[in-house]
């Protein structure tokens, strides 16, 4: 179960804001995308400050040992937005979270 949290903020006056695509790579292998947030979180006609929140279930489809990195890549649109900046965040706590569960399966 994977767990995102990203405060965010757009200063657009016109349709602007953000997609979110989270990666992940296991092993020595390639980044590969889990998914992006699409028309989500801060997209929108005016300036807008919020935090895009998502939770999902992942199966890497590995049934040994392995190491797994993950990344965020962000796209702006017709502005500048802001992950983890101009949000009035207070402490490392409240800025971008990734958190993973690990689920089991009797399968």
């Amino acid at each position: 179960m994977i767990h995102l949290h990203v405060p965010c903020r757009s200063d657009s006056n016109s349709w602007g804001g953000l997609y979110t695509d989270l990666q992940a790579k296991i092993d020595s292998g390639n980044w590969q995308s889990l998914g992006h947030s699409g028309f989500d979180g801060v997209m929108g006609k005016e300036s807008q400050i919020s935090t895009y929140t998502n939770s999902f279930l992942w199966n890497p489809g590995v049934a040994n040992d392995f190491s797994c990195q993950f990344r965020f890549r962000h796209r702006s649109y017709e502005s500048t937005t802001y992950v983890n900046s101009r949000h009035a965040l207070s402490g490392e706590r409240w800025a971008t979270h990734l958190r993973i569960e690990e689920v089991f399966s009797n399968e």
